[in-house]
């Protein structure tokens, strides 16, 4: 019972956490942004910028340093920058200093949306897919009352976009985030990923690209009609999380293929009322007005599937968390730029927003037809191959990787001094660190390299490690 117990206050707290992470987003972009708006507008997009970048690098560096990479104390120093950040963006307003503004924003977006909101994540990785559904479903319905809550007084979203990142970091880390993380000693990243290539998500996947082509809709929300930075109120989008828990608690799940399905039609039906705007129909008008609406909800119900396949994919190898959630939200970042600057380019005129929709419809549509169709999200989970070390550490790949490659030695006939240099290829060892290790001359290793190739017949050392790793 104390177990259960246990549990139980877990999934509250991971709740609470992502619920706080949510409603930051939204108290930043409705109630901090728009103070410096008409100071220097493009700061937004800088910090958002430079968020991206923070968080690439952070998937870099996290493939190539041992698991884990972040932290508590690490979400909580970061959780200092978005506080400093904070900072800048209200005496910088205050004094009409832009780049203190720029330089706070851009504090604020890597302090709060980098390495918190990827903290906050990791409690869903643990859970199954069940529990990890309701906890999103009931946060992202707490998130609205929340932010409606920051609108009482004037001071309280910038007490809350202060205190917010260190409470979501305490609650990611009372939900077992670093229960998630702390598995001792690991290999790097990079070394598992050449070992167990099926393991790992490519950060070339379609899914990806997916992630930035449908925030393209938040972007949108955030910017087309807004007043003065100020962005148009979006309650309905409390709609698509409440609907899918009413369903979940019904037993009756919805499938993520299609809630993708019907966010994508969501989306196309807000860019293509957008021209309905120049109709002499007041009633058409209002209808084109709906289009943030549409936007919103469409990106509302996209980003559950967002956080379920990423989430998902994680429990499957959860020694990948961190660089896959640091280049899930950066490309979804990418996607929110790139919707910023369709939205912006729409408030220029009626004209400009009729052209603009209807080619991002096309766009859109397109994108839907030619390559969302061949996505399916419940498969693309399920071909990520388990990998768990916690138990034997580094050894169990290692002996399935000998194995392999004594299985392509005798098939392929080598040599024993071949059969050397293949295990050492297979491990993604370079020609110059297999000089050093079978101390022979540069020429031998790439003359044995050549003759292997042959036999294999590869024709380089990802195709050479696909084809061991295959038998």
């Amino acid at each position: 019972m104390e177990k259960h117990g246990r549990i139980h206050l877990q999934d509250v707290a991971a709740c609470a956490g992502l619920a706080l992470l949510f409603s930051l987003s939204d108290v930043i972009n409705a109630h901090i942004f728009p103070l410096f708006h008409d100071l220097i507008p493009m700061a937004k997009d800088l910090g958002t910028a430079t968020g991206i970048a923070a968080l690439l690098i952070i998937a870099k560096v996290a493939m190539h340093r041992p698991f884990p990479l972040v932290t508590l104390k690490l979400a909580c120093g970061f959780s200092c920058l978005s506080a400093l950040g904070l900072c800048g963006i209200y005496f910088g307003s205050a004094a009409g200093w832009p780049l203190v503004v720029v330089v706070g924003a851009a504090l604020l977006s890597v302090g709060s949306r980098t390495v918190v909101p990827l903290y906050a994540c990791f409690p869903l990785v643990k859970l199954g897919f069940n529990r990890s559904l309701a906890i999103l479903l009931v946060a992202q319905t707490i998130q609205y009352p929340l932010s409606a809550a920051a609108r009482i007084d004037a001071a309280i979203p910038w007490v809350f976009a202060a205190v917010a990142p260190f409470a979501i970091s305490w609650l990611a880390h009372a939900g077992g985030a670093s229960e998630v993380l702390d598995h001792g000693k690991t290999p790097r990243l990079a070394d598992l990923s050449i070992a167990n290539p099926h393991s790992f998500l490519p950060f070339s996947h379609i899914v990806f690209l997916t992630f930035a082509m449908f925030n393209l809709a938040t972007g949108c929300a955030l910017t087309f009609l807004a007043n003065e930075g100020v962005p148009q109120s979006t309650v309905f989008s409390i709609l698509p999380p409440a609907i899918l828990l009413a369903a979940w608690l019904l037993g009756k799940p919805c499938s993520a293929n299609l809630m993708v399905k019907v966010s994508a039609l969501l989306i196309l039906l807000g860019f293509s009322v957008v021209p309905l705007a120049e109709a002499s129909s007041p009633v058409a008008q209002g209808i084109s007005t709906a289009s943030t609406g549409l936007f919103a909800i469409g990106s509302s119900l996209f980003n559950v599937v967002f956080y379920l396949v990423l989430s998902e994919t994680g429990r499957r190898n959860r020694y990948a968390s961190v660089p896959l959630f640091a280049f899930g939200y950066a490309s979804s970042r990418l996607g929110f730029i790139a919707g910023a600057l369709v939205g912006q380019a729409m408030n220029r005129s009626d004209d400009a927003a009729i052209v603009v929709s209807t080619a991002a419809t096309f766009v859109f549509a397109a994108y839907a037809i030619l390559a969302l169709g061949k996505i399916d999200f419940a498969e693309l989970v399920e071909r990520v191959r388990p990998i768990d070390l916690s138990a034997t550490g580094q050894n169990v790949v290692e002996r399935e990787l000998e194995d392999q490659c004594r299985q392509a030695s005798e098939l392929f006939a080598l040599t024993p001094r071949e059969s050397e240099i293949l295990a050492l290829l297979a491990q993604g060892r370079s020609i110059a660190v297999i000089q050093e290790k079978l101390v022979v001359s540069k020429n031998t290793v790439k003359t044995h390299v050549k003759n292997i190739y042959l036999k294999l017949d590869v024709h380089s050392q990802q195709e050479l490690i696909d084809a061991v790793r295959s038998l």
